[in-house]
C-alpha cells in the first residue's frame, strides 16, 4: 500500500516590502554589527546580511526574535511591523470565509 501524503495546515506571514530598509535602519540605530544582531537572533551574520540586501527573507521565528529585540531596546523601527497572517495553500475555504466575514463586520462597526 503506498504512503499517503498528509497535508498539515500551516500559516505563512507577510513580510513588508521595505523590510531590508527597516533592518538597515535598525542596525544603524542600535549600533550593533551584523554579527551581533545575528548572534542575538540565533543565526549567521551572512544570513542577516542577505536579509538586509533583500536576497532572502527571514522565517517567522527570526522575524519574531527581531521584533522582540527591537522592542526590548525601545526602537521604533519595527513599531508598525506586525506578523500578519497570509493565506497558505492549505488553509480551508471555510476558514478564509469566516475570517473575511469577521473583517467585514469590524469595518462596518468602524464606520
Amino acid at each position: 500500500m503506498p504512503r499517503q501524503r498528509i497535508h498539515h495546515p500551516r500559516e505563512t506571514y507577510a513580510i513588508p516590502v521595505d523590510f531590508p530598509e527597516r533592518l538597515k535602519r535598525f542596525q544603524r540605530e542600535s549600533g550593533y554589527s551584523w554579527s551581533e544582531i545575528a548572534r542575538r537572533l540565533g543565526t549567521y551574520r551572512h544570513t542577516v546580511w542577505r536579509w538586509s540586501e533583500g536576497r532572502t527573507r527571514p522565517n517567522y521565528q527570526h522575524r519574531r526574535a527581531l521584533l522582540e529585540l527591537a522592542e526590548s531596546m525601545g526602537s521604533a523601527t519595527f513599531s508598525r511591523f506586525r506578523l500578519r497572517r497570509r493565506w497558505s495553500a492549505h488553509t480551508s475555504i471555510a476558514k478564509r470565509t469566516q475570517e473575511f466575514r469577521g473583517c467585514l463586520s469590524r469595518l462596518r462597526k468602524e464606520r
